[in-house]
């Protein structure tokens, strides 16, 4: 076989086909963001069960969600440096096993501030697994795919969250809640150790640091077959010369960054106001429970498949463009809430679209940052890109409360939504004419 000429271990991966340890990679990490998805949306069943346990009053539940979502956001300030001074394989690993533990401590508490402390704990572990996994699976996929394999392995998330509420209901009446706590908690850890043993470091980021010269060699092996000399090894991108969090700024524009940070913001904004608000409200229309959760599932099932869809069209089209696209599109899918909040076919197709549009953006956001930046601050470029769209995410739960509370219906807060969602597209499509004037310089 001709041997190519090859510099990069981008280009490498980039050239050939798809190998199984690739394959092995994306699967990993699909698993690990499933269990992520599980815990972050499991303590919504828990809860109820805890505060009937305890005698709390149910406004209390609110400082039980909130402590995961802080935790999260000083999780992604944290391991983002770190996984790019470390490494991804490591930082993913003790991430994982971080927030195992501290899941199966939560089973054991037996106060209401216990239990907080616990999951704030828990949260900073859960707000570093994803960017790792994302900064690894797109140093594993080819550009060419780069875009689907990212969002498809991210899918993992929504696949967790949504199988959370029927484990849940399986093992709490038979076993407590706190057993749910116990189970959420073994899962990552018995993985996180399969990481351990079974994950290969980034290819990338080994050339980057460089001194590991077998275990590279041996990663070439696997991934070229035989398409590069037994003794190849690939060029280095430049090497961080500073702390990444300084570096971040100095590898790419400044203003390139904080719009990633405003979309991220107002991404997460929106769907964390309407997955906490949006069972209330449909109550408040007259639904039913079962019939409000039908309704309400359908922006769940929207998300994973738009996440997959536009991954597709990121890959054959200017990214910035689809997610702007898609960013802007959902605004008007917003405003149609309020226009059938009282047919539930139609109300149910609205929220499917706003599914596709929004979710998919999101996480189709997070893989375009991932191509954005270089090696060197990947990492730190998407866990604070993440944390800042998680604090988007506070003010989402927390906003809906004040926005029913002076009396707005389904349709005036989600019509309402339909502005941060245009700011996040409008951000996206910013970042186009920045990309594209790098590109000319």
């Amino acid at each position: 076989m001709e041997q190519a000429q090859y510099k990069t271990a981008g280009e490498l991966i980039d050239s050939g086909p798809m190998t199984a340890l690739q394959w092995l990679v994306i699967s990993i990490c699909f698993v690990i963001v499933a269990i992520d998805g599980f815990d972050t949306a499991v303590i919504g069943f828990v809860a109820p069960k805890i505060a009937a346990e305890w005698s709390l009053p149910a406004a209390n539940l609110g400082a039980v969600f909130g402590g995961a979502l802080f935790g999260s956001i000083v999780g992604s300030a944290i391991f983002g440096p770190v996984c790019d001074v470390i490494g991804r394989k490591r930082t993913l690993v003790i991430a994982t096993v971080m927030f195992g533990l501290l899941t199966i401590l939560a089973g054991f508490t037996n106060t209401l501030y216990q239990l907080i402390a616990v999951r704030f704990l828990a949260g900073i572990g859960l707000g570093g697994v994803l960017p790792c996994a994302i900064a690894l699976t797109s140093e594993f996929a080819p550009a060419r795919r780069r875009s689907s394999l990212v969002n498809a392995m991210f899918c993992g998330f929504t696949l967790g969250a949504a199988t959370s509420g029927f484990i849940a209901a399986w093992l709490i009446p038979a076993h407590g809640w706190r057993m749910v706590f116990v189970i959420g908690g073994m899962l990552p850890i018995v993985f996180g150790l399969i990481a351990a043993f079974a994950l290969p470091e980034s290819l990338s980021f080994l050339a980057a640091k460089g001194g590991r010269e077998p275990e590279i060699r041996r990663m070439v092996a696997r991934i070229a077959r035989g398409r590069v000399a037994a003794d190849w090894l690939p060029i280095a991108e430049p090497a961080a010369h500073g702390a990444p969090a300084s570096e971040l700024f100095a590898a790419r524009p400044v203003g390139g960054t904080l719009l990633l940070w405003l979309s991220a913001f107002c991404g997460l904004l929106s769907i964390y106001m309407l997955n906490s608000w949006m069972p209330l409200l449909l109550t408040n229309q007259g639904y039913s429970i079962s019939t409000a959760s039908r309704i309400g599932a359908m922006f769940q099932v929207g998300g994973t498949l738009g996440a997959i869809f536009l991954g597709y069209l990121m890959d054959r089209f200017r990214p910035n463009r689809v997610i702007a696209g898609a960013s802007v599109l959902a605004s008007l899918f917003l405003f149609a809430i309020g226009w059938f909040s009282h047919q539930p076919v139609l109300l149910g197709l609205v929220l499917f679209c706003a599914g596709v549009c929004i979710p998919g953006a999101q996480v189709g956001s997070s893989a375009y940052a991932a191509s954005w930046y270089p090696t060197r601050v990947r990492a730190t470029g998407i866990s604070w890109m993440s944390g800042m769209g998680r604090i988007g995410s506070v003010i989402g739960s927390m906003g809906g409360g004040a926005l029913v509370g002076i009396g707005l219906g389904i349709g005036g807060i989600f019509g309402l939504l339909a502005i941060p969602m245009t700011v996040a597209g409008l951000a996206m499509g910013l970042h186009e004419r920045i990309k594209l004037r790098r590109e000319r310089d």
